[in-house]
């Protein structure tokens, strides 16, 4: 099963121009999920019966030749059962819509994308389930041509035409399970260039930025590269300086008037007055 911690990456961070391509990859992941659903149920189903008819018979049959190809069979089959990948496929499908928790996570429209990790671990999930398939649809053929050979001897006659039926059954369902695999691989193939392609440009842009505030510019070039003040600003700054340099010289040209000019009485001298000894001395 796909590991359940996953780094997002938000919508926004994909190009537009992707969308489209995603959407559409997704719509194919929901159908065969659905498909595969299907599929692995009834092979569990088989596999049930499988393993109620093996441990009934085991102690029996043990030696016999056809009763090896009985052990393979459960033994690819409960492979396959543990690969878990309808989980894994529902996961991957879940990674595109965040970390919400809502009763239907896989409605809507996306809101993330999983990171590379994820999609690449599910693609390698993907082929070893191929290579499994394979094998074990090829081991379904050897075993039903053992099983029909060992009718003709007539012995234990209903028990091996369980085993036919049932080797019939697996193989059949192993090769649609392979090309289900397939299909999912080939689906996962175009979300993960779109996603590595998304993440390189993030990447790109991030190093500019950062080598952009490391290597500050010079303050001569910070001042060459500050913009101009418009023409019509530097006219009237122009104006102002020189209307207030006029008044400047305006007033230090003016006399500013003392208190005598104004008042000519006040040029007299003031009579000092007398006092009683001059009033009789006649002074």
């Amino acid at each position: 099963m796909l590991p359940i911690t996953i780094d997002f990456i938000p919508k926004s961070s994909i190009h537009i121009s992707q969308h489209g391509s995603i959407d559409s990859q997704l719509k194919a992941l929901k159908l065969l999920s659905r498909r595969l659903q299907s599929v692995l149920s009834t092979h569990a189903t088989e596999l049930q019966i499988l393993q109620r008819i093996y441990y009934k018979n085991k102690n029996q049959h043990t030696g016999a030749l056809f009763w090896r190809n009985v052990v393979e069979l459960r033994r690819y089959s409960d492979r396959l059962e543990t690969l878990n990948l309808h989980s894994s496929t529902l996961a991957l499908r879940q990674a595109f819509y965040g970390s919400r928790e809502r009763s239907h996570p896989t409605t809507g429209s996306w809101t993330h994308c999983p990171d590379i990790n994820l999609l690449d671990n599910y693609s390698k999930l993907c082929r070893t389930g191929m290579k499994l398939t394979e094998k074990m649809s090829a081991r379904c053929l050897n075993a039903y041509k053992s099983f029909h050979r060992s009718l003709q001897s007539a012995a234990f006659l209903q028990l091996l035409l369980m085993f036919v039926a049932i080797s019939s059954r697996l193989g059949a369902l192993s090769k649609e399970v392979g090309e289900i695999l397939r299909q999912l691989d080939a689906s996962v193939g175009p979300l993960l260039s779109v996603i590595s392609t998304s993440r390189q440009a993030g990447n790109a842009q991030f190093e500019i930025q950062s080598h952009d505030v490391m290597s500050p510019k010079p303050i001569s070039q910070h001042v060459a590269s500050m913009p101009s003040p418009p023409h019509a600003i530097i006219e009237i700054i122009g104006a102002h300086k020189l209307q207030k340099n006029s008044l400047l010289v305006r007033k230090s040209s003016e006399k500013k008037p003392t208190v005598t000019d104004e008042n000519p009485l006040l040029k007299q001298k003031k009579k000092v007055k007398k006092d009683e000894i001059d009033d009789v001395f006649g002074f």
